[in-house]
């Protein structure tokens, strides 16, 4: 194969992988737009082509509007404003019309392993998923599991998934006999043997980048873990092949599978394929502009709702506050914010994001990296670094040590079962006490190990590389971001939040996401001791902010699970106003109790 049809088809796999949107791991998980590989297309086409190739769904079916326009909460008058916004040529009558009539779903790309499958029989195009989702859960294993899986860096992704299929039992299970054969001849570079699948799978050229993709997000899930891994490499300004790999596996898959199959099946395939090729596409396109009609119209119904009951609300007085408390803009702050400023009228509170404009990573003593604390798709600027006292680390480590030792003791195969023999009427008070909803919340990563004197005495400390000019433009930037331009008052709360959850997978997702799925406490705490130095106070000052002489930023945190506040120092400062202070501290109860 020449070098320029390679290179072309190199082009080929690289805007095929750009597709899918990167998803965060568990330990970080924050929500991603996941149609960020389309940013490139309008809403209607991208709506579109997911339906016409993957059969994924982005607008609602026509008769959920067409309900709405029954009961009344959608108004024809709606539907119009938006068509003309969109620049759809319809009227009152099409739309009628056209709300009457049952969807279409346009045909959709098909896959070689769906036609394969039979009645009565496992599902090879399920098989195919789980086979690949078996060996990459051994492969991206972080020490979840008691045995881990044996790695050979040299051999990469594909390399890795070629040996552990030849060794897999479960194909001579599913009928796969000839498959050890076959991959034994396959090429062992990842680039050949995309070349190779390319030109086996024989596709005709307007459906190959198509097929890609759909043949991509059939294992969308793993596909977005790798592109998580190379988006973070690109950050860094290097590169990272395994989603290149992963689409590598699945086309030798789906390549394997073509050699396996029988004729009818293939003759089936080919001309469902070229129908799709023929079918007229801008019909599809039409259908979604006019989806995305209805999608502006229900938006336009929704505003006018929230609008008039803003304009019901009662306007504030406004003051000058004793207490200004800036929260994130998380939607499950504003209950909270709501009956704080009720219950201390001489408090404002503020919205801003979570991470309160410090672009950092955080690293604990004994982290072998440091973890995001920002918006996942911005790069942090600054590396805030743990300082705690010498016998506090070496605790915390020997606890936890003892802890992953007891777990692994409970887990292991020559233990388990004896352990349960032994041990398992100690834990009837434990297992009564959960059936009841008596537990505790699991401890948070950050607290694991440590007393609550402790971790009082854990701070976060600034680079001291960073100038007395960086670090007062980083100030000024956070002062600005929380509309403090027309005075700060003397106490000024600074509220990352977090959550309490028991046995939950997705606990990185109730934290902050601005603050990469984390608490906000990292945050809150930089923010804070920034704000609080007196060398960056004085150059504040200076440059003409309008700051009360006994401001003081306290850092805290805001557990969403049970709305309580905890603020997490400063308290000590001689500046502080005490009876402020504590009138501060039993709103917070109030607002507290009432949420």
């Amino acid at each position: 194969m020449s070098n320029a049809i390679t290179e072309n088809t190199e082009q080929l796999f690289d805007r095929v992988i750009r597709r899918i949107a990167p998803v965060w791991p568990l330990d970080s998980f924050v929500a991603v737009n996941p149609y960020w590989g389309f940013a490139d297309q309008s809403f209607a086409d991208a709506a579109a082509h997911l339906q016409e190739t993957v059969g994924e769904r982005v607008l609602m079916d026509r008769r959920w509007y067409a309900d709405l326009l029954q009961k009344g909460k959608l108004h024809m008058a709606d539907i119009l404003q938006a068509s003309a916004d969109l620049e759809v040529d319809m009227d009152e009558l099409d739309w009628r019309s056209y709300l009457r009539e049952p969807s279409e779903l346009p045909m959709r790309l098909p896959r070689l392993p769906e036609l394969m499958d039979r009645p009565g029989h496992p599902s090879i195009s399920q098989y195919v998923v789980e086979q690949i989702s078996r060996f990459l859960a051994a492969y991206y294993d972080r020490g979840q599991s008691l045995w881990s899986f044996p790695k050979d860096p040299t051999m990469g992704l594909f390399g890795s998934w070629r040996q552990y299929t030849l060794v897999d039992r479960s194909l001579r299970a599913m009928g796969f006999k000839g498959m050890r054969s076959h991959l034994l001849a396959l090429p062992a570079s990842g680039t050949d043997a995309r070349q190779w699948a390319l030109q086996t799978l024989g596709l005709p050229q307007p459906a190959q980048e198509d097929y890609l993709f759909v043949l991509l997000k059939s294992i969308g899930g793993w596909a977005s873990w790798c592109r998580y891994l190379l988006w973070q490499a690109e950050l860094q300004g290097s590169n990272q092949g395994d989603l290149l790999d992963l689409l590598t596996i699945r086309m030798v898959w789906e390549a394997l599978l073509r050699r396996t199959a029988e004729p009818r099946v293939l003759e089936r395939w080919h001309r469902q394929i070229q129908a799709w090729i023929m079918d007229d596409k801008t019909e599809d396109v039409a259908e979604a502009r006019r989806g995305e009609v209805l999608l502006r119209a229900s938006e336009i119904a929704y505003r006018r709702e929230v609008a008039a009951n803003i304009r019901r609300q009662p306007s504030r007085n406004r003051h000058q506050p004793a207490v200004q408390a800036a929260f994130c803009i998380d939607v499950r702050s504003e209950v909270f914010r709501r009956h704080l400023e009720s219950v201390m009228p001489s408090l404002d509170t503020i919205g801003f994001a979570g991470f309160f404009g410090v672009l950092l990573d955080y690293q604990r003593q004994g982290d072998v990296a440091p973890r995001t604390q920002a918006p996942v798709l911005l790069k942090p600027q600054v590396h805030v670094t743990e300082a705690a006292p010498a016998q506090i680390v070496e605790r915390r480590f020997r606890r936890l040590r003892r802890g992953a030792e007891w777990k692994h003791f409970k887990l292991s195969a020559a233990s388990c079962f004896s352990f349960v023999e032994t041990a398992g009427l100690a834990y009837v008070g434990r297992l009564l006490a959960d059936t009841m909803g008596w537990h505790r919340p699991s401890t948070p990563p950050d607290e694991a190990g440590l007393t609550a004197d402790e971790r009082s005495q854990i701070r976060c400390v600034l680079p001291a590389s960073l100038t007395l000019e960086q670090r007062v433009g980083m100030a000024e930037f956070i002062l600005t971001g929380l509309g403090l331009n027309g005075g700060v008052a003397p106490i000024v709360l600074l509220a990352g939040h977090g959550s309490s959850t028991t046995n939950n997978p997705h606990r990185a997702g109730l934290d902050c996401g601005a603050c990469a799925g984390q608490t906000g406490e990292v945050n809150a705490r930089a923010a804070a001791d920034l704000l609080n130095d007196p060398q960056v106070r004085q150059a504040l000052i200076d440059k003409g902010w309008d700051i009360d002489p006994r401001c003081c930023f306290l850092p805290a945190l805001h557990d969403t699970t049970t709305d309580r506040v905890e603020i997490l120092g400063g308290l000590d400062d001689p500046r502080l106003d005490k009876a402020l202070v504590a009138e501060l501290r039993q709103a917070l109860e109030q607002a507290a109790s009432l949420c």
